[in-house]
C-alpha cells in the first residue's frame, strides 16, 4: 500500500467566491472524524485580488484548549492556483470522535478566495468528517463559509 495525501474538502463545489480580507485575525473551523487518520496540514485559499502575493501564515491544531501542532511560514500564492498547501513538520494522529480545531492566521494586504458553500459533513476516502463553526474563529469563518477549504490527510486509500 502506498500512503498518499488526500484533500478532504468541506465545500461542495470547490469553486470559490472572491474578496476575503485579513487583518491579522484567526480563521478557524472545528472538526471530528469517525475513524482515526493522520493529518498532514491544511489547504488554504490563495490570493484573488492580484495575480500573485506572498502570505505570512501560521496554522495551528488544537484539541480543546491544548495546542497540538503549529507551523509558520511565508507562501507565494497565485490566483490561477486558487489554493495552496501548508504542512505541519510531521503528521498528526487524529483520534476518531475527538473534536479538534484547525486555525489559520494569515497576514497579507491582498484579498483571497473563500468558500461560501461549506458542508457540515464530508466523506473523504471512507472517513466521515463533521465540520462545525469554531469559537476560535475571529475573522468570519464558519461551517458554511471562510478559509481552510480542505484538510490534508495521509491515508492508504485516497
Amino acid at each position: 500500500f502506498f500512503i498518499v495525501n488526500c484533500d478532504c474538502w468541506r465545500s461542495q463545489s470547490r469553486s470559490p467566491s472572491v474578496g476575503w480580507g485579513y487583518s491579522g485575525l484567526v480563521d478557524a473551523i472545528d472538526f471530528q472524524t469517525d475513524d482515526s487518520v493522520n493529518l498532514h496540514g491544511y489547504r488554504l485559499w490563495g490570493v484573488s485580488s492580484v495575480s500573485s502575493a506572498t502570505f505570512q501564515v501560521t496554522i495551528q491544531l488544537y484539541q480543546g484548549s491544548s495546542l497540538v501542532a503549529e507551523t509558520t511560514g511565508s507562501y507565494l500564492t497565485r490566483s490561477s492556483d486558487q489554493t495552496f498547501e501548508v504542512h505541519f513538520s510531521q503528521q498528526i494522529p487524529i483520534s476518531a470522535g475527538v473534536l479538534y480545531t484547525a486555525t489559520a492566521k494569515i497576514t497579507t494586504s491582498a484579498r483571497s478566495f473563500y468558500l461560501s458553500d461549506g458542508m457540515n459533513t464530508a466523506s473523504c476516502s471512507g472517513i466521515t468528517v463533521t465540520f462545525k463553526s469554531s469559537s476560535k474563529s475571529k475573522n468570519g469563518s464558519s461551517a458554511s463559509r471562510g478559509q481552510i477549504p480542505a484538510l490534508i490527510f495521509r491515508a492508504q486509500n485516497c
